[in-house]
């Protein structure tokens, strides 16, 4: 394994494990764009999950600054 796949893989880690760390308004919200897609969260790839959370994480933001 390359250094950079380990790295991207830990980076990968710690933003999934980020979302278990949130409120729940933020995480209903995830949850509610994830039933948007039509797919159950195991059939999303790391990359649609990521780019879930990085979208419901800019709305969260906006909505709450």
């Amino acid at each position: 394994m390359s250094q950079l796949t380990e790295q991207n893989l830990i980076d990968a880690a710690l933003a999934i494990g980020n979302i278990a760390d949130s409120n729940g308004h933020y995480t209903a919200g995830l949850a509610a764009r994830i039933d948007a897609t039509g797919k159950t969260v195991f059939q999303l790839t790391i990359i649609e999950l990521l780019a879930l959370d990085h979208l419901q994480r800019i709305q969260f933001n906006g909505r709450t600054s």
